[in-house]
C-alpha cells in the first residue's frame, strides 16, 4: 500500500493543529517523521486526502502530501527507518 508524506506549516504559528493530525492518522498506520509531518499508509489519493485535511487547516497554511518511494534515507530516528522499511 501507497505511504504518504504529509507535512504542515501553518500560517500561523502556535496553532492549535491536532485536529489536522488527527485527521491524517485516520488513513491508516502512520508514523512522525517531525513536529510537522507525518508518514501514513493509505491507498487514499493525495488529492482526496487534500479535501479532507484542508476543511481542519487556514486557507494560507501549507499542506503537501507526496507519495514515498524507496531508495530513501533517515538519520536520527531508528524506529522511523524501521517503519518505512517495512512499508516501503
Amino acid at each position: 500500500m501507497p505511504i504518504r508524506l504529509v507535512t504542515y506549516d501553518p500560517n500561523e504559528p502556535g496553532r492549535d493543529d491536532s485536529a489536522l493530525f488527527d485527521a491524517v492518522k485516520g488513513y491508516g498506520p502512520w508514523a512522525k517523521l517531525s513536529e510537522s509531518a507525518y508518514a501514513v499508509e493509505t491507498s487514499v489519493s493525495p488529492e482526496i486526502m487534500m479535501e479532507k485535511i484542508k476543511k481542519n487547516i487556514d486557507p494560507y497554511d501549507i499542506v503537501c502530501i507526496i507519495t514515498l518511494t524507496s531508495p530513501y534515507s533517515v538519520s536520527g530516528h531508528e524506529d522511523l527507518y524501521d517503519w518505512l522499511s517495512r512499508k516501503l
